[in-house]
């Protein structure tokens, strides 16, 4: 009877830190049409399907130097010591102390001046019980949380590596478009001096001699504005790889051209809904709405009492050969 006695308060403890406050996720139901086929994961280094070894090396570059991307992953490791610190409070907490000190009293008081020593050493035990389940809330609350930083980085990666990829075709085409533009200038410039050499011998009348210099001059125009284009290109993928734009022109290679890169793999065909289930942004954002879900039921449990159990055992002794014998416990 005794021992029944002694397991009915634990059993109700026990029946109680079952219960949590606060809803439970459930992500929204939407009326969508069926998949016609499943889609396969994006690959982690997809820009390698090129086959541009000098793209292949921009983007590791830019991906082990850039701040914005150090920062994410910071904050991952952030995320991921919050989630520990919420998981110890579930566990109980020890603590150790020990001390050891000497008094004096006045002359003038009881006493008269007597030194006495002290020495104390204890254990402390304490655990919350989670009654309404503010502990576990906060605990899933740190999971989604770290969930959330990392589809964060993992989003501000393939956002990172997506820019670099277009700045450098952009690059390429640029590349391509000056070159062209230069071989179109020296065909008219050829064509003009024809042109002219035939007017002055009186062979063309002065009005194709006119458009001669007209189409020379606006390919002459052309010319700067592509060259000004790939300055900046260059420009924007040194801040992408976190080099100086002053010596990126002399430092950037150049990779194939955009006719010899491989084709990537067909893309798959599927819906868009669940296309957008890929997005590691859209991932975030859901594990970011499960956290503040979470801490929903944090709220409403502090309107309940905490309870604390403890325990604590110890010696005190004004002797230290005498601090763990039996009557120096506490």
């Amino acid at each position: 009877m005794m021992l029944k006695q002694a397991l009915l308060p634990m059993l109700v403890a026990a029946a109680l830190s079952a219960c949590a406050v606060g809803p439970d996720y459930q992500r929204p139901q939407l009326e969508m049409p069926q998949a016609a086929a499943n889609v396969a994961p994006v690959a982690s280094d997809w820009w390698r399907s090129f086959g541009d070894p000098v793209l292949d090396a921009m983007i590791d570059e830019a991906l082990r130097y850039n701040r914005d991307l150090v920062q994410a992953a910071a904050r991952v490791e952030e995320a991921a010591a919050a989630a520990g610190v919420a998981r110890a409070g579930l566990l109980p907490q020890v603590s150790a102390s020990a001390g050891s000190g000497r008094s004096q009293t006045s002359t003038y008081s009881s006493g008269a001046g007597a030194l006495v020593d002290s020495r104390q050493a204890g254990l402390t035990a304490s655990w919350e019980l989670d009654l309404w389940g503010k502990l576990r809330r906060e605990r899933e609350a740190a999971l989604a949380d770290v969930s959330a930083s990392e589809r964060s980085l993992a989003a501000l990666r393939l956002s990172l590596g997506s820019q670099v990829a277009k700045s450098y075709f952009q690059l390429a085409s640029y590349d391509a478009q000056l070159a062209s533009a230069r071989a179109t200038l020296q065909s008219r410039e050829q064509s003009l001096q024809l042109r002219r050499k035939r007017f002055n011998g009186g062979m063309t009348s002065e009005l194709e001699l006119r458009q001669a210099e007209a189409e020379a001059a606006s390919a002459r125009a052309t010319v700067p504005q592509l060259a000004q284009a790939v300055t900046q290109t260059e420009h924007a993928l040194a801040v992408l790889l976190g080099r100086s734009p002053r010596d990126i022109a002399a430092n950037l290679g150049r990779g194939k051209a955009l006719s010899a890169l491989a084709e990537p793999e067909q893309i798959p065909s599927g819906l868009p809904s669940d296309l957008l289930l890929r997005r590691a942004d859209v991932a975030a954002a859901e594990a970011s709405l499960i956290a503040a879900n979470a801490r929903i039921g944090v709220a409403r449990a502090a309107y309940f009492p905490s309870i604390s159990l403890s325990a604590g055992i110890g010696s005190a002794s004004t002797a230290l050969v005498d601090l763990f014998s039996g009557p120096a416990q506490t």
